[in-house]
């Protein structure tokens, strides 16, 4: 994944229908506003070449949210997303928990 750039938008969707089949098959995912909530102007952002929608810029990207633990301790969550822009709208395909690997290009 390339450097940290910002990602500029009017809004984020999700495809109800996706959304729903996600969120079902996947219950241990991050839901949907996950994405809403994570920062998009420090994102690490490559081509995605595995859910290329025809017409649609589509990319995968690296996305944290700042979250507070129960013990009060505020930590970066670390998404894994999925998405497509088309006219200021981001559009998720999917959303997961970042990995090991991927934490650590997010932090360097």
């Amino acid at each position: 994944m390339a450097r940290p750039r910002s990602e500029t938008y009017a809004r984020i969707t999700w495809n109800p229908a996706n959304r729903v089949r996600h969120e079902t098959e996947y219950p241990d995912r991050p839901k949907f506003t996950a994405a809403e909530l994570a920062d998009w102007t420090r994102i690490h952002k490559r081509v995605d070449v595995e859910h290329s929608k025809p017409g649609r810029n589509s990319f995968q990207a690296l996305v944290g949210r700042q979250v507070v633990g129960r013990d009060h301790v505020t930590r970066t969550a670390v998404y894994f997303v999925a998405y497509t822009k088309d006219h200021g709208i981001i559009e998720v395909i999917s959303i997961r928990f970042a990995d090991s690997y991927e934490r650590a290009i997010f932090f360097r």
